[in-house]
């Protein structure tokens, strides 16, 4: 996705912003993130296009802690990829 136009960026921050309102209407529909790293403990993950929204539910609050560029070597170690 390329931002550097105002329409893009736009559209982008409504991207985010509708996944942001989904999990905050349905804070379980998002995955969990597996695996031995007790840095992703009950983290859960919504992708939003080629992001990742990674977040916590705690009681009524739902945080979200990180957005990844679901395309980066990053976002492959999160969700436990080579």
């Amino acid at each position: 996705m390329n931002l550097c136009s105002p329409g893009a960026a736009d559209d982008f921050l409504d991207r985010i912003d509708s996944g942001c309102k989904r999990i905050r209407d349905n804070p379980y529909i998002g995955f969990k993130i597996r695996g031995e790293s007790r840095r992703y403990n009950g983290v859960r993950v919504q992708i939003v296009g080629s992001y990742l929204l990674l977040y916590k539910v705690k009681g009524n609050l739902v945080e979200v802690i990180h957005i990844v560029d679901g395309r980066t070597k990053r976002a492959a170690r999160i969700l436990g990829r080579p």
